[in-house]
């Protein structure tokens, strides 16, 4: 299906929107993209953002659910309210435009998904709970 979005905010924004259906080759369609959006009402924390983090594309999402709590707005990504057809369009703008800012919210969202939800990272946090568990109750620690 194909879906052809106009918006004026200021300037003409002419996008071509595919819908791709179920994928299995998610790191190569990451990887075409220049930035990716996330223009959710609600959420919880959405892998796919967190897979493009991953793949290093510049973010843009709106302020709802968990994403606040992984977008820095400016730093790693930027945030917009949701219903805000205006600052979406503006930000998704702002990205195509300036290609430091889109280079940088690239490159330390790498960095947040590395440092955070890593397989090391997320293995880590589970072993420092089970000690955590184990020591309350009088156990050893897990080697």
């Amino acid at each position: 299906m194909r879906i052809e979005v106009t918006k004026t905010v200021n300037v003409l924004v002419f996008t071509i929107l595919y819908y791709l259906g179920s994928r299995q080759d998610i790191p190569e369609l990451l990887s075409a993209l220049d930035f990716f959006v996330l223009s959710s009402e609600s959420e919880g924390l959405p892998v796919s953002l967190l897979e493009a983090m991953a793949a290093s594309r510049p973010v843009v999402a709106t302020r709802v659910g968990g994403i606040p709590q992984v977008i820095e707005d400016g730093h790693n990504g930027l945030l917009v309210s949701p219903h805000d057809p205006a600052g979406l369009a503006k930000a998704i703008i702002t990205l195509m435009e300036d290609s430091t800012l889109r280079e940088s919210v690239a490159r330390e969202g790498y960095r947040t998904v590395e440092a955070r939800f890593s397989i090391n990272m997320i293995g880590q946090q589970i072993i420092a709970l089970y000690d955590d568990l184990l020591e309350k109750k009088g156990g050893d620690r897990v080697q």
